[in-house]
């Protein structure tokens, strides 16, 4: 069994970052017309890892268990 502090939940953990990132960014949120694109982007990776870190959309689980059935196997 993978412990759950693993290198694997971590990799799984910045996939569900990065992809909350893009559905951020897509979505249009923060975009004001006056703000530049750098900022943007660091503030939907800031929203993203909060998402995350409180539970996110059960993407990390997934991916976590998939990729840890995986290595022991």
């Amino acid at each position: 069994m993978i412990a759950t502090q693993s290198p694997i939940r971590s990799a799984a953990e910045k996939i569900e970052t990065a992809f909350l990132s893009q559905m951020l960014k897509h979505s249009g949120v923060g975009e004001t017309g006056n703000s530049g694109d750098q900022f943007l982007t660091f503030m939907h990776e800031a929203q993203a890892r909060a998402i995350v870190k409180s539970g996110g959309i059960g993407l990390t689980e997934s991916l976590f268990h998939a990729l840890a059935e995986r290595a022991d196997g």
